[in-house]
């Protein structure tokens, strides 16, 4: 294939035509999905987010009765329930939703398109990796499912996109209209993103650092850039956290997950206040994160495995453990390192073949299907040699390195930090494909260069 020759096949209205063509059929089967097996749509998680969009709808979103869910209610950031209760309005069926994820995840691939032809400066190429990302299994798998992902990944890669077009590739001087609404972009759009999912607070640290380095202007500017962006998150963001401490009366930024962080810097601010939670769990220290904090005795999973239920325990915690118990496995508290390794492993996961723990050791997961695992080792196959090419011959392409540093940074925060499971790695999904494709493209133009050198050499020995 000439790659240099995409000006009719791969140009950007075919790809427009294309992107619409698979959203209709991709609609259309979601709705088969869904009407041949409404269940399919739905993750325990879903339930939490159901439950907080009828509260907004039912008592608004300042006075909600926490007693009512209190756990679930307390750890879920308030962008994806908004975003449902304006589909309870019209329906109760989680149909509207679905077709909602369906067209948020399919979003993904266009503003992958637009990361690639920055990248690539080619239509064939950015058309490729794009239909890559279009057609991913684990996108379309999860886009059928009432989770935050689809929403919270299309905020994401659109930043990402952004950040590389305005402070990357951008000019090194532009207006004082410009730089503003810049500002107010990438500034509204991280607000949205970490108030649907607050695990995305740790790359607000990470954008500001790659504006420093990267961004062309003077250093001044760039300073005034990233406090300029700083200042907006947080103005932006005190509406639901002024919400928070009305309900929970205590500071919470989010939500009680980023909680344990930013006490330790309300601490040491000085900043003071009374523990009224108005929580029966106490959540806050733990980050509100039941599978990897629990802590169960033997004493505790024998009485389990008798039959006697603990009421102390965290429900769905309770229901792994059975699971678990009930094909032959007894679970065990994990080591550190055992829970590092164990968050790596599903992080990164290419196929699932038995029944395990995981997380703090009390996560029951079962193997995947046949064709589950086929599938996936099939992608990975073609994903991965590419995007180990690229990361060993094209580091020093700034736009690959930020994808990168922001795949590392979500890894690391998820193996050591949070816990992982295969679903969170969907962000990443767009840029692992787009970094492989470049690869791949880096092995076409140095095998193009090699040839070429051989017929001048053949030519200069006749």
């Amino acid at each position: 294939m000439n790659i240099t020759l995409n000006k009719s096949m791969f140009s950007r209205k075919n790809f427009y035509i294309f992107f619409a063509i698979i959203l209709v059929m991709k609609i259309i089967f979601a709705c088969g999905v869904f009407y041949k097996n409404p269940d399919y749509v739905t993750l325990p998680d879903s339930g939490d987010y159901s439950n907080f969009a009828r509260q907004i709808l039912a008592q608004g979103v300042f006075v909600p009765d926490v007693t009512t869910n209190p756990l679930g209610l307390a750890e879920i950031a308030p962008g994806y329930p908004l975003l449902m209760s304006f589909f309870y309005l019209f329906s109760d069926s989680p149909l509207l939703q679905v077709i909602f994820n369906v067209i948020m995840s399919h979003l993904i691939s266009l503003f992958a398109f637009k990361i690639g032809l920055l990248l690539f400066k080619n239509n064939a190429l950015s058309f490729l990796s794009a239909t890559m990302v279009m057609l991913s299994p684990m996108i379309m798998y999860y886009s059928l499912i009432i989770l935050k992902e689809p929403t919270s990944s299309l905020l994401f890669i659109w930043l990402i996109y952004l950040i590389i077009l305005y402070y990357i590739v951008g000019k090194k001087e532009y207006s004082l209209k410009t730089y503003i609404w810049h500002i107010v972009g990438i500034g509204a759009i991280t607000t949205f993103l970490i108030h649907t999912d607050e695990r995305f607070v740790i790359h607000i640290l990470l954008i500001m650092i790659v504006i420093l380095i990267f961004d062309s202007s003077s250093i001044k500017m760039r300073i005034l850039t990233v406090i300029s962006y700083g200042v907006l998150i947080i103005l932006l963001s005190l509406p639901w956290a002024i919400r928070n401490h009305s309900v929970y009366g205590r500071p919470m930024f989010l939500s009680c997950r980023t909680a344990p962080y930013s006490d330790v810097l309300l601490t040491k601010l000085g900043f003071e206040w009374e523990n009224k939670n108005r929580l029966p769990l106490d959540c806050f220290p733990r980050g509100c994160n039941a599978y990897t904090s629990i802590q169960i005795s033997d004493a505790v999973l024998d009485s389990i495995e008798a039959g006697f239920i603990p009421t102390s325990l965290d429900l769905r915690a309770v229901e792994h453990i059975i699971m678990g118990l009930e094909v032959g496995i007894r679970p065990y508290q994990f080591s550190d390192i055992h829970r590092y390794w164990s968050n790596f492993i599903e992080f990164f996961r290419i196929a699932d073949f038995e029944n395990d723990f995981r997380a703090s050791g009390f996560v029951f997961t079962a193997p995947w299907s046949l064709k589950h695992n086929i599938i996936s080792i099939f992608v990975c196959a073609i994903v991965l040699p590419g995007f180990i090419i690229a990361l060993f011959i094209t580091i020093k392409n700034r736009i690959i390195l930020f994808m990168m540093l922001l795949i590392a940074w979500h890894a690391f925060y998820h193996i050591f930090i949070e816990y992982a499971e295969d679903r969170y790695r969907i962000p990443l999904s767009p840029l692992i494909t787009i970094i492989s494709m470049y690869g791949y493209w880096m092995v076409y133009l140095k095998w193009q260069q090699y040839s070429n050198n051989k017929k001048i050499t053949k030519g200069v020995d006749l």
